[in-house]
């Protein structure tokens, strides 16, 4: 499954600079193999807990790691928009890979940052945990455009159920809004130079 954010990769110099935010997962069995250009989300609710587990390409995301920023003053920061790394701004783009064994009950979320732009973490987590996913997905977007939510909003969320016939089951629901095109000569996210991205520190094993 795949969360793509807009943009474009076209080679129309009218569009250039311009890229696509996308985070994507493949379950083989009981392993999640993610990976991630950037600031689309990948989540873990694992025992009552809400785990990121990729990192945001972005200018407010780095500032975050850093412990300038807290993750409330970032989604309200000016330059939140500036990303990092994009898929079709360059030539070639640095892809983040992660992977972890999911447990029954695990509840998987995808979403692009029109969602975490405006529902906080801790919303995120109660709403996935107290509904099935069916019913999780338009919870959420709603909850984003309650907020004023003017960009794109994309989410997937999977539950990870008992084994069946050896193998993980996972129900999943995908719902996108979309919101009006930008005016005309709307400026695209600017895109920042790269800078290598942390390890995360989810108490999850996940690995790098």
């Amino acid at each position: 499954v795949i969360v793509p954010d807009g943009g474009s990769m076209s080679t129309n110099t009218a569009r250039a600079g311009m890229g696509t935010t996308m985070v994507a997962v493949a379950l083989v069995g009981r392993t999640a193999y993610v990976a991630s250009v950037g600031d689309s989300r990948a989540y873990v609710a694992h025992k009552g807990e809400l785990n990121q587990i990729t990192h945001d390409h972005s200018f407010v995301g780095e500032q975050v790691r850093a412990g300038i920023l807290t993750k409330e003053q970032a989604r309200t920061h000016p330059q939140r928009n500036v990303i990092t790394r994009a898929l079709g701004s360059q030539p070639t783009v640095q892809v983040d890979t992660f992977s972890g064994e999911l447990s029954d009950g695990d509840v998987l979320v995808m979403c692009t940052d029109g969602l975490t732009g405006h529902v906080p973490d801790d919303k995120l987590r109660d709403t996935v945990l107290s509904l099935p996913p069916e019913q999780a997905v338009p919870q959420l977007i709603q909850m984003g455009k309650d907020d004023g939510g003017s960009d794109n909003i994309t989410v997937i969320v999977l539950r990870v159920g008992p084994p069946a016939v050896g193998k993980a089951v996972a129900s999943s629901e995908v719902s996108t809004v979309v919101s009006p095109a930008p005016a005309a000569g709307a400026q695209p996210k600017p895109a920042a130079k790269a800078k290598p991205a942390q390890k995360s520190d989810s108490h999850l094993v996940w690995i790098i």
